[in-house]
């Protein structure tokens, strides 16, 4: 039944937080544990690099949104292995005040494989 399979879905989730936002705290390095949310949001007080993400699951899915503070210029390294990009071009973060950008990932349990929507408005 419909019913059923949608328990068993949500019962194999790994994520303590499905459905909801964690938070980043803006540091030189930002480390991503997927067992805990799915969905991150970070606003960049400084340069940053993304490192590698730990506890990713097969078909693991979500959204990092990243914004600016009020001051802007602030850069995102992804300058890792575990992020693949099309073309293997990383993304350049939207340096502008308050600007927000959006990566979305799928995993295969190694890698995040991302797209990226810049300066979302």
């Amino acid at each position: 039944t419909v019913f059923a399979n949608t328990v068993n879905a949500i019962s194999v989730s790994a994520n303590t937080g499905y459905g909801r936002v964690g938070t980043l705290t803006s540091n030189t390095t930002v480390n991503i544990d997927l067992s805990q949310y799915n969905n991150w949001a970070i606003t960049l007080g400084t340069n940053a690099t993304l490192a590698n993400a730990t506890n990713t699951t097969v078909g693991q899915s979500g959204v990092i949104f990243i914004s600016q503070d009020a001051t802007g210029s602030r850069t995102g390294d992804f300058s890792n292995t575990i992020f693949k990009f099309p073309g293997g071009i990383k993304p350049v973060l939207t340096t502008t005040a308050s600007a927000r950008d959006i990566i979305f990932f799928y995993s295969d349990g190694t890698n995040l494989y991302g797209s990226f929507l810049p300066d979302v408005k």
